[in-house]
């Protein structure tokens, strides 16, 4: 389980909302967390606060908040959505909420594999950038000799593109007067 300054955030939301908690109100943790927050440590601060029962008097669900970095094609409501409670009526309830406002929710058996998969879903995103950075540091050298190779056969194709152009002007200077010959020669003839 998580440490209780990893979960400190959490532990100050359960504590506030248990304050005000009322009868028939469904909770959905959203943040980020450890598998088994949700019913290790919001659950019981929901109850001791507020007096209410899970299942009872209120219904207790985790759902990631999810975002794609970078992708412009999607946003929040075409984001698929995980949804756990931590009863059957729990789950409904969050499934009816969550609906409506998003094109697809996916239900799980628990709180706990939602949290689980949010927590893959993080590594996986945060292992892909550190390995980018790595590999940024040993290519970027190689990349600086790339460029500098392409600017240098950038330069030789245009020493070599000079060299054309010089070679057909006078090849075209040639050309005119050797038409400027045939020219003559033909004006003579008449």
């Amino acid at each position: 389980m998580a440490t209780a300054a990893s979960v400190a955030a959490a532990v100050a939301a359960a504590e506030a909302v248990g304050g005000a908690l009322k009868r028939g109100s469904l909770v959905v943790l959203e943040s980020t967390t450890w598998p088994g927050t949700t019913r290790e440590v919001v659950l019981p601060r929901l109850e001791a606060r507020s007096g209410l029962r899970l299942g009872e008097d209120f219904a207790l669900a985790y759902s990631p908040e999810r975002e794609d970095p970078g992708r412009r094609d999607l946003d929040t409501r075409t984001i698929p959505r995980l949804v756990g409670g931590l009863d059957g009526a729990s789950s409904r309830l969050a499934l009816a909420l969550y609906g409506p406002a998003l094109e697809q929710v996916v239900p799980v058996s628990s709180t706990e594999v939602a949290e689980a998969a949010k927590l893959f879903e993080n590594t996986f995103r945060a292992v892909n950038i550190a390995l980018v950075n790595e590999l940024k540091l040993v290519l970027e050298p190689l990349e600086v000799k790339r460029r500098e190779e392409k600017r240098r056969r950038k330069r030789e194709a245009n020493k070599e593109k000079v060299a054309i152009t010089r070679r057909e002007a006078e090849r075209s200077e040639e050309h005119t007067s050797e038409l400027q010959s045939h020219s003559d020669l033909v004006c003579r003839l008449l």
